[in-house]
């Protein structure tokens, strides 16, 4: 890809060229652009088969951006309310296993259908199983898919939040009641999207997703999340 002088992006290869110093280019890092390019000419600068670091050049970006092979992989953690030995599974890019965000006596699959019988309340007021994402990285976040074997399973009413350090949280967005049943399975469906306000909201390293409710069933899995986000 080239692209005319850019102060910002000579600043940023700048800092790569002076972090990674005194090291050969062959010994430099990959450089990823949001359009799959993988080379860049600004002026005089050329910058060629870097290795080991993404920079993005203003796309959204799908997290974790490697899949992940246990709950603390690749400069990721993942914490959850239950299961938690398989709660990187809902981040492995693998839709044929899942975190079990619950059963039948955990979220009702009697009459009324899906609400939640437990007692776990990670943030107060905010009843629900929950996963967690810390990523190395901060984003505002811009959309939240989640795959699921059946509909069932997929959030009926969930509240996704923000934070930098485990104690303080902001709501990011409250789902509403989605309806039962809504939703296409097997599938990825869209939770939510929204345009952050980069100029007045905060970008988080934690992103905290709580089920209020489901629609149902008797083991309930979450195949694989997608965690949708900008960095400016």
């Amino acid at each position: 890809m080239s692209v005319g002088s850019s102060p910002d992006l000579y600043n940023i290869l700048n800092t790569i060229l002076q972090d990674t110093a005194p090291h050969s280019m062959s010994e430099l890092y990959n450089i990823s652009f949001a359009d799959g390019s993988s080379s860049v000419s600004s002026g005089e600068i050329s910058l060629l088969s870097f290795k080991d670091k993404t920079i993005n050049t203003g796309g959204p970006i799908t997290y974790p951006t490697v899949a992940l092979t246990g709950n603390s992989s690749n400069g990721y953690t993942v914490n959850a309310s239950r299961d938690t030995a398989n709660a990187y599974k809902a981040f492995n890019d693998n839709t044929g296993d899942y975190w079990q965000i619950g059963t039948s006596t955990v979220y009702n699959n009697g009459s009324p259908r899906g609400i939640y019988l437990g007692s776990t309340e990670k943030i107060p007021g905010y009843l629900g199983e929950w996963i967690e994402l810390i990523l190395p990285n901060q984003i505002f976040l811009t959309e939240l898919q989640i795959y699921c074997s059946h509909s069932l399973f997929l959030p009926r009413r969930s509240y996704t939040f923000g934070s930098n350090d485990g104690i303080a949280y902001y709501l990011i967005h409250d789902s509403g009641d989605k309806g039962y049943l809504w939703g296409t399975y097997p599938d990825y469906n869209t939770i939510f999207t929204r345009t952050p306000d980069t100029a007045n909201e905060d970008p988080y390293s934690r992103i905290l997703i709580i089920a209020e409710s489901l629609s149902g069933g008797n083991v309930m899995g979450w195949n694989d999340i997608n965690i949708i986000g900008i960095t400016d």
